[in-house]
């Protein structure tokens, strides 16, 4: 210690003297003079430390308490009073699903994602960069859901028809059934499966996650279990086939009637014996039908009536319900798939079809010899088929039955949003997403998916 701080020690602690050890036990109390010198020797604090103390002492608590107005907004209890009214009843309903295979066929497409974003996440972000191009410029809906708003842009190249707002309408309701949806970004291609055409014509990866409503089974997308099938438009409404003094095509409307027909018919038992004896058929002649027709000879069978409607010819058409009058319905694939297939089951009816190749969402859950009946590969064994049915036991009864109960139920709208809401969420979890969170950062040509389907495409202006 230098001796101007031992003469200060000294003048401060009148006993304190150099080498003397202090013990902390019994500390000397300075004198009046020392003490008044101590404080005469502090510096002063100044006004601007003071606000400067108080600025950062309001910033800490602003901070605390926003942290916590976060944390109870995300709370389980908030997030709660933000649901739907009946969200608890959906999804107790969508619960009642595992245990029937609904979901198998989206876990089992989202399946190869999941181990691509572990493995190879950067190949994920490259094909949705490809996908974002891909989407502005074809017929396509682009969608991304932000805190639970769901907002879209439809591609220049719009769609078939009405096709893309019976899709939107699809994702709008699942919105307003299971509000909030998470966080997700993902496209929707509104064709029958010709998006494979644009490969090799634009570098679409084959294997992107792109939503489709079809895919062929033995395609390369198919084999690499690529591209994530949705429900079809036609779930939704289709008005455009509607035949000449036809209600609605509406798929609720559709339902209601099948299943009130079907319950005044089985009050006494007879809804089989009340059907016509005939296997029923007519379709637009797309794809190759006119050759599988033919080649099936059918028409040379007891009890078929199979033909071409025309739209020059109005009267050719013939509704969907009108088929429900028919034990026998075949099911012929168009260009692509067909979405004849589950009216058919709805029907009640014994349905036919040839081994499925463009498979959709719902495939899978049917099983042929149980709800409906397979004919091979191609119709050439159709006849032999029919003729074998309808000698059975039953005529074909307990498949038409078994095919309508699993339709009603599977292909239910409740089975139809649930499925959505898996997909969404399955979405979610495992794709990319890089959207902004402040909406006012979002591309101007995207509008609240609400504005286009009751306006149009560019939104309510």
């Amino acid at each position: 210690m230098t001796s101007e701080a031992t003469k200060m020690m000294a003048q401060l602690y009148p006993s304190f003297k150099k080498g003397e050890k202090r013990r902390t036990s019994d500390p000397e109390v300075p004198s009046m003079e020392g003490q008044a010198q101590i404080a005469r020797s502090r510096p002063r604090p100044r006004s601007d430390h003071l606000s400067y103390g108080m600025l950062c002492g309001f910033l800490i608590c602003a901070v605390i308490v926003i942290g916590a107005v976060m944390l109870t907004m995300a709370s389980p209890a908030a997030e709660a009073a933000q649901r739907s009214p009946m969200w608890n009843v959906h999804q107790t309903t969508c619960a009642n699903y595992d245990n029937k295979l609904l979901y198998n066929q989206a876990d089992a497409d989202f399946s190869t994602y999941a181990v691509q974003a572990k493995v190879n996440p950067k190949l994920l972000e490259k094909q949705y960069a490809q996908l974002r191009t891909f989407c502005a410029t074809r017929k396509c809906l682009h969608v991304i859901i932000v805190r639970g708003r769901v907002i879209a842009r439809l591609g220049n190249q719009g769609s078939y028809e009405s096709r893309w707002k019976s899709v939107a309408f699809q994702i709008f309701t699942t919105s307003s059934r299971f509000y909030p949806l998470p966080d997700a970004e993902f496209f929707v291609d509104l064709t029958d499966g010709s998006f494979v055409d644009s490969f090799d014509n634009e570098g679409l990866d084959p294997r992107a996650p792109l939503f489709v409503v079809t895919r062929h089974r033995s395609s390369m997308v198919a084999q690499q279990g690529n591209g994530i099938l949705y429900p079809d438009f036609t779930f939704f409404q289709w008005p455009e086939s509607k035949c000449l003094g036809e209600e609605s095509h509406s798929y609720t409307h559709i339902l209601d009637v099948i299943a009130e027909e079907s319950r005044k018919a089985n009050t006494n038992g007879t809804w089989w014996e009340k059907k016509k004896d005939v296997m029923f058929w007519r379709g637009a002649r797309l794809g190759g039908r006119r050759f599988v027709i033919e080649g099936s000879k059918l028409n040379h069978s007891r009890g078929v009536d199979i033909q071409f409607m025309f739209p020059s010819a109005p009267k050719s058409c013939v509704t969907l319900l009108e088929h429900c009058k028919y034990k026998y319905l075949p099911y012929f694939s168009g260009k692509t798939y067909s979405s004849r297939f589950k009216y058919n089951l709805l029907c009640g009816s014994c349905v036919f079809s040839a081994e499925v190749q463009w498979e959709e969402w719902w495939t899978s859950l049917f099983k042929p010899g149980k709800d409906y009946v397979e004919v091979g590969k191609n119709w050439t064994k159709a006849a032999a088929v029919l003729s074998e049915v309808r000698s059975s036991s039953d005529g074909g009864r307990a498949i038409a039955e078994s095919g309508q109960q699993a339709a009603f139920d599977l292909l239910s709208t409740n089975a139809i949003y649930c499925y959505w809401n898996h997909l969404i969420h399955q979405a979610s979890s495992i794709l990319p997403f890089s959207a902004p969170l402040d909406f006012n950062q979002l591309p101007a040509n995207f509008h609240p998916i609400e504005d286009m389907v009751f306006c149009d495409s560019n939104g309510c202006r």
